[in-house]
């Protein structure tokens, strides 16, 4: 049947505590509604029907938090003597396809809500891409750009994170040749919408008919997350992730590196290349 019990008791009394019943979705009458033992008839308040006799009946559930257990580095970075101090801020073990992350990212670890603002000096970001061919991974830490850990992670629209600026103390280190170097300038573009090829702010390397490293942000839902080197080169993406907040069909830009596909675009955007990486995590650590 339905009718709907939500009662809490204390044994050592033996008293009810409160009682909100009789709420199933298919009985007709009042509520029963109450709090301690009733005077009369069932001690929990079943079949009072009793509600309307109050004007306000307020009910609500709160919990408290417990600070969690802080992960360190546990990654194919975990030994360089750059990633000793950091902790673990947020991990997605392994990107979907279709992310779809236009309001919400589903983090498999998320330790930004223990994280007090001003808390911590620098930032570190870890990509690691799996596909048939093998293995590769990127680890850039830098001075952090916004002391709220809350806006330093996919910066999905309600983050309210929009940073396209320039990094001073960029350490980069990756199993790919030549993306490795420490004290680098490079720059950053963190935002949720869409973006076109102009060079917005005259970022090393860019040019205005091709996405790399100095587009310029419009309106609509793309989404980028990507970093760049600009004396590492003439110029080189280190990290991309785009192409996250269009629709859950939509398959999402990534890559590790500057794309040098012919007739493509080096920040990796519209490439919709997710499906070919079993692997895809993505890591952001603090210290």
């Amino acid at each position: 049947g339905n009718y709907g019990s939500f009662q809490i008791h204390s044994i050592t009394s033996k008293s009810t505590l409160f009682a909100f019943n009789r709420w199933g979705a298919t009985r007709s009458g009042v509520t029963d509604i109450g709090i301690g033992n009733s005077p009369e008839g069932q001690p929990d308040w079943t079949f009072e029907q009793n509600a309307e006799q109050y004007s306000l009946k307020k009910l609500s559930i709160l919990a408290r938090a417990s600070q969690s257990v802080q992960a360190g580095v546990s990654n194919l970075a975990s030994a360089l003597p750059d990633a000793e101090g950091y902790h673990l801020l947020y991990s997605i073990d392994n990107i979907a396809n279709r992310p779809n992350y236009r309001s919400n990212v589903p983090y498999d670890y998320d330790h930004s809500i223990f994280t007090e603002t001003g808390s911590f000096e620098r930032v570190a970001y870890y990509l690691e891409l799996t596909s048939s061919t093998g293995t590769e991974w990127i680890w850039v830490s830098m001075p952090t750009f916004t002391p709220d850990a809350k806006m330093l992670g996919v910066p999905i629209m309600s983050s309210k994170a929009v940073f396209q600026e320039t990094i001073n103390d960029m350490n980069v280190y990756s199993n790919r040749e030549g993306l490795e170097g420490t004290g680098l300038e490079g720059g950053i573009e963190f935002w949720p919408n869409s973006y076109t090829t102009a060079d917005a702010s005259g970022m090393p390397g860019a040019v205005d008919n091709l996405y790399d490293m100095g587009d310029t942000m419009t309106t609509g839902h793309y989404g980028s997350m990507q970093l760049h080197a600009h004396t590492l080169g003439h110029g080189v993406q280190l990290l991309s992730f785009n192409r996250w907040a269009r629709s859950s069909t939509d398959r999402c830009d990534i890559g590790i590196g500057s794309n040098t596909k012919t007739g493509s675009h080096p920040d990796w955007t519209t490439m919709q290349n997710c499906e070919q990486y079993t692997v895809k995590k993505l890591q952001i650590f603090i210290k």
